[in-house]
Formats: C-alpha cells, sequence, structure tokens
C-alpha cells in the first residue's frame, strides 16, 4: 500500500471514530436527559441524531437504532417525548397528521376547470341558500324550496376529476379533507374551492337532488339533475334570525318533520358540549385558544336536510339498481334507564355500534333510516366524490363500475379517510394538552360521566376533554368538579387532573 493511500485509509478511520464518538456523546446525552438532568440546546452536531429519532415521531421510520442504544423504547410516543425533553421540537409541533399518513397542506395536484355536461336545468330563479358556519371556506351545499319539491344542491366536481387520473388518484390516497388547527389540507387543492364552492360567484352549478315529501317528512320521489342556481350564502345566526320568514320557514318545517321521523324510527341522538381550537401568534409562537361551539337551530335544520340528501341517493340507487355505497350502522343496546345529563349521553356513545361501508343497503339504525349513503361533501370526502361519479354515470346512461370494483374504491378511501379522522381528533387533543402548557393557571368544571369506587371518569365541557380522576370520597354521577392539571404528558396525549 502506498504512503498517500494509507494517508486516506488513516483520515477515514480517524473520521470513523469522529463520527462515533459525537454519537456515543448524543446517546449519553440522550440517557441523562431521559433520567432526569436538564438539557439546554439541541448541538448542530447532533442534528442526524435527531433526524433519525423524528423519523421514528413522525412515522416515517418504524426503529430508531439511537433510542435502542440508549435502551429507550421505540415508538413514535417515546421518539416525541425524547425531541421534546432535547428541545428539538418546541412544544406546539403537531406530529400526527404525518403520523397518520396525511399532509399539513392542500394537494397540490393541478385540476381541470370545470366541465359543464350533459342536460342542465336552469334553477336560479328559485333562491337556494348556503348555510353554513360564519369561518367556512368551502361551502359545498345549499337547500331550496320551490312550493312543491325540496331541492338539495351539492357541489359537483365528479363530472371534472375524472376516475384513474393523478388528482383522483391523490384524492383517494388522502380520504377526506384533513381539518386541524393549522387549518384546511384540502383533498382535491385549493383550486377545487374556487371552481366548485356554492355561492361564491353569482352562478353555481351542483348536482341536484330533487325529492317530493310525503305528509309524514318521508320521501315519496326522488330525481337527480345537474342545476344552475343562484346561491344565497348565510350564517347558522343569520338563518336563525329569519327562521319564520317565507324563504326559510318551510325548509325547518321539513328539517322538524324528518327529525321526528327518523325518531319514531329509533334515531339515537347524543348531545355532548363541543369545542373548537383555533391558534394565533403571538410573540413568533402559536397560542391555543378553545372556544365553545354553538348549535343552532339552523345547523340542526342543514343536518337534516344532509340526512335526506344521504337517504335519498340510497333509494334512487336501490330503485335503479346502481352499485352504490351504502353505509350503515346496527342498533346500539341501550341500558333500560338511563341516566340524565351527561351521564346518560356517555352511556349512549358507549353503546354504539361501528359504521359499516358496503354496496348492500342496510340499516343505519342511529340514524332512523331504511337505507344512507354519503353524498353531501364530494369536496371533502373521497366516497362521496366516487358516488357522485356513479349516479352521474346512470343519468348519462353510461356504464357502471361494477360493485366489486366500487367496493375496492371505496375501501381504499373509506381506510385513507379513517387516518384523516384519527389525525383530526389526536391534533385536537394535542393541542388541547398545549392550551392547558400555555396557561398553568388554568381551572374548570368537570363533570363525573362514570363513577368507579372513588375514582371517575368525567368530562371537562370548556375543553371538550375527557379523562380520570381520583377523589377523596365516591362521587355522583353528573356531579360538577372544580379541577386543575396535576400533569400533563404531551407525547403520549395524557393528562391528569384534581379536584382544587
Amino acid at each position: 500500500m502506498s504512503k498517500n493511500h494509507e494517508k486516506q485509509a488513516d483520515k477515514k478511520q480517524a473520521e470513523k471514530e469522529a463520527a462515533e464518538a459525537v454519537r456515543q456523546d448524543f446517546v449519553t446525552e440522550l440517557r441523562a436527559c431521559m433520567q432526569g438532568k436538564q438539557f439546554q440546546t439541541a448541538e448542530s452536531r447532533f442534528t442526524p441524531f435527531f433526524q433519525e429519532i423524528e423519523a421514528l415521531a413522525l412515522g416515517s421510520a418504524s426503529v430508531s437504532k439511537l433510542l435502542k442504544d440508549a435502551k429507550i423504547e421505540q415508538t413514535p410516543e417515546h421518539a416525541h417525548d425524547v425531541l421534546l425533553k432535547m428541545h428539538f421540537w418546541p412544544v406546539e409541533k403537531n406530529p400526527y397528521p404525518a403520523r397518520f399518513g396525511h399532509s399539513l397542506h392542500s394537494s397540490k395536484i393541478d385540476i381541470p376547470a370545470p366541465v359543464l355536461s350533459g342536460n342542465i336545468m336552469d334553477l336560479s330563479a328559485v333562491p337556494a341558500y348556503a348555510i353554513d358556519n360564519a369561518d367556512s371556506t368551502d361551502p359545498d351545499d345549499a337547500v331550496s324550496f320551490d312550493g312543491t319539491y325540496l331541492w338539495i344542491h351539492i357541489a359537483n366536481p365528479a363530472d371534472t376529476i375524472a376516475a384513474g387520473t393523478q388528482s383522483d388518484a391523490d384524492a383517494c390516497a388522502r380520504g377526506a379533507t384533513l381539518y386541524t388547527p393549522e387549518g384546511a389540507a384540502r383533498m382535491l387543492g385549493e383550486k377545487a374551492v374556487d371552481y366548485f364552492a356554492l355561492g361564491l360567484k353569482p352562478i353555481s352549478y351542483a348536482l341536484s337532488f330533487k325529492l317530493l315529501l310525503g305528509t309524514d317528512g318521508s320521501i315519496e320521489e326522488v330525481s337527480i339533475h345537474r342545476t344552475k342556481l343562484s346561491v344565497i350564502r348565510m350564517t347558522y345566526e343569520e338563518a336563525d334570525a329569519q327562521k319564520a320568514s317565507p324563504a326559510l320557514a318551510s325548509l325547518f318545517d321539513i328539517a322538524e318533520k324528518n327529525r321526528i321521523r327518523r325518531e319514531n324510527a329509533g334515531a339515537v341522538s347524543i348531545d355532548f358540549p363541543e369545542v373548537f381550537i383555533t391558534l394565533a401568534e403571538q410573540d413568533g409562537t402559536k397560542r391555543a385558544q378553545v372556544q365553545p361551539v354553538v348549535h343552532t337551530e339552523a345547523s340542526a335544520m342543514i343536518k337534516e336536510m344532509m340526512l335526506l340528501a344521504g337517504e335519498a341517493a340510497a333509494r334512487f340507487a336501490f330503485q335503479h339498481n346502481i352499485p352504490f355505497q351504502y353505509v350503515s350502522q346496527e342498533a346500539p343496546e341501550l341500558p333500560n334507564k338511563l341516566p340524565s345529563g351527561l351521564a346518560g349521553e356517555y352511556r349512549k356513545r358507549r353503546a354504539m355500534r361501528p359504521r359499516s361501508v358496503g354496496t348492500i343497503p342496510s340499516m343505519h339504525a342511529a340514524l332512523g333510516l331504511a337505507m344512507y349513503g354519503q353524498v353531501t361533501s364530494p369536496l371533502r370526502r373521497y366516497g362521496d366524490l366516487v358516488s357522485h361519479r356513479q349516479l352521474l354515470n346512470y343519468i348519462d346512461g353510461k356504464p357502471l363500475t361494477p360493485a366489486a370494483d366500487l367496493i375496492l374504491k371505496i375501501a381504499a378511501g373509506d381506510v385513507a379517510g379513517r387516518a384523516c379522522v384519527s389525525a383530526e381528533r389526536a391534533s385536537r387533543q394535542h393541542w388541547t394538552l398545549v392550551y392547558l402548557l400555555q396557561n398553568p393557571d388554568w381551572r374548570g368544571t368537570a363533570v363525573v360521566l362514570e363513577v368507579m369506587g372513588k375514582k371517575a371518569h368525567v368530562f371537562i365541557p370548556s375543553l371538550g376533554y375527557e379523562g380520570d380522576i381520583t377523589l377523596d370520597t365516591e362521587p355522583e354521577l353528573n356531579q360538577e368538579l372544580t379541577v386543575k392539571v396535576r400533569r400533563i404528558r404531551l407525547a403520549y396525549l395524557q393528562a391528569s387532573f384534581e379536584q382544587v
């Protein structure tokens, strides 16, 4: 071996030994930190090691040799905990969308401009109302009543987003639009809102469900049409204020009849307080704010309209032998005697069965409907987009997707959609705990949902948070307790409380 080669070999060996020394330094610091030693700052020489642990925390890797060498369990939660304690991640870092396979950003796949095809019925002379939250940015449904027929209008991206295209594949992989306190990551991208949302322009185009209703509110006839609309946008609060007006009174009456009809058929409603979380930038830090969701009569009315649309679509598909996505749910096994208050609502929720998605219609017992399909959010749910395509193909006399192929398409989107729901739920929990960390003097009221001796499962309405608490004496159901935070383990989405 020449002297030059020897020098190069020596240099490589020295570099390897130096790199190993840095790695051992990091493992030593890591062990000490996890045993309680305060870690001051994430040194730049340690960055590659943090990135390995970060990959595990974000779900893009399943193992971390560094954690193994430091005798730390190799889970995303433990990796998250390490990154927090060693100050590589701030507490505000939300890993859950990535961990569940979702992006915090809207789809970047370019979609074509809207395609106006087939016969379009001009309903612009009949005002249609898009009623939603004040902060809604993607209105995708509207309702109108022409004196005889109820019309439920839904945004129509299915004429444009063709099956098998890149935008369709990306929507299927996402399953749904992801809503977190950071914002909306849209399934079809930002352009889709401008192209297809209802009421953002003087004229909107929709896929509309035309319903003739019986005196009890039941559906007697259904037809489906492409339509041209003039849409008036309203907030729930504005609609509440006008609920007795000639424009809206019929819609509220129809919704109330439908609610009564469903309840008579065994529908189960669960009334739990809800909150929404927003983020505000303050001194370069995202600060969480938790506010109650105010339930309005108009929001309940729109819910009934969307259920009518789902039932109508399912009936139409069944009547015409269209392979279709049906959503069903078995009846819950409710106890003979339910407690009052939130404890009773909690018992009902625990008794609910999981929903099923398939191509064979079956009872959706929780909704009190003999058959049901989701069709009201094709901008936000992939299954709805697939259902719209199938209905449009039938209307146009085109070949239908066979049931066997349809169920595969539906299943892929449904798996991704469930992961999206999990990411949203975990994100809300994360930011709720961040809110508590940012407000260490917080005090609040907890309601006892279940009693286990001196231990109770409680719900904190102001946070929309459930947890367990140990008390000095056995509490009563629905008893209200003033509580404060005892401990938060952010990486594990755990908070414990104690009575004040």
